[in-house]
């Protein structure tokens, strides 16, 4: 018992002095030059349509970028949208305000607008049935596209918590965490040291490089699976940047209203189905039946080209493993489909 308390002690020195390690390879690197940004209302931000982070309200962020224009764009969680075009010319002190002013201003008289518009709704019914007769397209009003734009930050909310970091953005919320977790860590470490055994020092010596093969193993295998989920968020953040701005754009047709779940066609076989991935579950479906899991349902992911799904299932009062097999339609998605299962499960790359 003695001996494996001391084994486990040295995997945990082990994990935590790599995390040190990257923790000091992280701040070591001077921050680049580029553009400071500073808002009157917390807001996402997307520079050149890429989204780059978050900035909280009357605070300083300083984003790196090159010199020369660049287009800058920030929606707020009222679903407002601000953008402008920037030269960036490196100076010190210069910042660039985003301000929501005219934004809150032109709702608050749309508001008024549409309060006026209830109190005389007797005398626009004729108008009113015009408007439901249109195609969808002239009903896409500002409101709607406010709402539609709420529903996409809650989504890039979701994707920058899980792989914020890994996609490089900038998140001030995270900092003051980040550093009473780096400070923690340095306390552990020293006191461990501190209260370390000269008669252990062999024993703890081996223990560590066993378990460090063992862990450096499975620390590869995670990272890949990681590497394929950040992969698949990069490209459905590039997505809802794109949809932020347009929110009717045709990849509107391929996300689903919550903007977290995605929809695509798929084959089992040579039977066609439906592939659908949400937060927490997945289904499968075809002209045979429906197939739905929940993430705890699922035991095992792979295959980069043919989605293999291993997953429990309850057969004559017993559990049982079986196996789905899919194969997206169109040859352009069939190596996204385990990017889908990752994002819906981020657990499965643990």
């Amino acid at each position: 018992m003695y001996k494996r308390i001391i084994s486990i002690l040295g995997v945990f020195a082990f994990v935590l002095s790599m995390g040190e390690a990257a923790s000091a390879r992280r701040h070591s690197h001077p921050p680049a030059q580029g553009v400071t940004l500073s808002s009157d209302t917390d807001c996402w931000v997307e520079i050149d349509k890429k989204i780059v982070g978050y900035v909280q309200k009357d605070q300083k962020v300083v984003f790196p970028v090159s010199p020369g224009n660049h287009a800058i764009a920030a929606a707020n969680r009222d679903g407002d949208l601000w953008e402008q075009q920037v030269n960036i010319i490196n100076r010190p002190g210069q910042v660039v305000v985003i301000s929501f002013r005219k934004q809150h201003s032109d709702r608050a008289l749309l508001e008024n607008d549409v309060a006026d518009l209830q109190r005389r709704v007797g005398q626009k019914e004729t108008e009113l049935a015009q408007i439901r007769d249109q195609s969808p397209a002239p009903r896409y009003t500002p409101e709607v596209a406010a709402t539609e734009r709420k529903q996409i930050l809650n989504a890039i909310d979701v994707y920058a918590s899980h792989y914020g970091t890994q996609l490089g953005l900038r998140d001030s919320r995270n900092q003051e965490s980040q550093q009473v977790s780096d400070a923690a860590q340095q306390q552990y470490l020293e006191n461990y040291f501190q209260h370390y055994g000269n008669t252990t020092v062999q024993a703890t010596d081996l223990a560590v490089y066993g378990f460090g093969l063992l862990w450096a193993h499975h620390l590869k295998a995670k990272a890949h699976r990681n590497q394929l989920a950040v992969q698949a968020a990069s490209l459905r953040m590039e997505q809802l940047g794109d949809l932020l701005q347009n929110p009717t754009s045709p990849l509107r047709a391929s996300v689903q209203p919550d903007y977290l779940t995605m929809q695509r066609d798929v084959l089992r076989k040579k039977a066609h189905g439906r592939l659908v991935t949400a937060s927490g579950w997945l289904e499968y479906s075809d002209s045979s039946g429906v197939l739905r899991l929940s993430c705890s349902d699922v035991k095992k992911v792979k295959g980069e080209k043919q989605l293999g799904v291993e997953y429990v299932s309850m057969a004559g009062g017993k559990k049982k493993t079986r196996s789905l097999k899919l194969t997206a339609a169109r040859k352009s998605e069939r190596s996204l489909l385990l990017g889908d299962v990752y994002l819906a499960c981020p657990a499965l790359t643990e």
